[in-house]
C-alpha cells in the first residue's frame, strides 16, 4: 500500500474575495488553479501547515480559520490524499507571490471562469452559492 499523504488547504478571503492561484510550471497538474496550501510536514497538524504555507508562498498570516471540509483525493499515479480545507480571513500582510507563482484575488462567482484542480471544483461551485462572504 502507498504512503497517504496529508494536505492542507485555506480559503482565505478579504473584501469578499477569496485568494487563489495557479500551479507552476514543471508541478502536477500546472496551469489549474487552486485555494493555496500544502503537504503537511512531519508532525505537523493541518492547521499549522496552512498557516506555513501561507507565510512561505504569500507573506501572509490568516485569522479565524475553521475547519471547512475534508476529503480523500485519489489522482492516478499518485498516493492517496487527505485534502483538509479551512475558512478565514487575511490578518496580516500583503499578499505577494514569494515563489513566482500566479495569484488572483477573485469574487466567488468568478471562480467558475478558471480551470480548477478536480479536488477543488466542488468547493467552487458551493462557493457561488454561499451568502456574503466574510470581509
Amino acid at each position: 500500500m502507498r504512503a497517504r499523504v496529508a494536505v492542507a488547504a485555506a480559503l482565505v478571503f478579504r473584501a469578499g474575495r477569496v485568494l487563489i492561484c495557479q500551479r507552476k510550471k514543471g508541478t502536477f497538474m500546472a496551469g489549474y488553479w487552486e485555494f493555496p496550501g500544502g503537504k503537511c510536514e512531519k508532525g505537523e497538524t493541518y492547521r499549522q501547515a496552512v498557516q506555513r504555507e501561507l507565510k512561505e508562498e504569500f507573506d501572509i498570516k490568516a485569522s479565524g480559520l475553521k475547519t471547512y471540509k475534508a476529503m480523500w483525493v485519489h489522482y492516478e499515479g499518485k498516493p492517496p490524499c487527505r485534502l483538509q480545507f479551512f475558512k478565514g480571513s487575511l490578518r496580516q500582510g500583503k499578499a505577494r507571490s514569494m515563489e513566482n507563482q500566479k495569484f488572483k484575488w477573485e469574487k466567488p462567482s468568478r471562480l467558475g471562469r478558471y480551470k480548477f484542480l478536480p479536488a477543488d471544483l466542488g468547493l467552487v461551485k458551493k462557493l457561488n452559492r454561499l451568502p456574503k462572504s466574510p470581509k
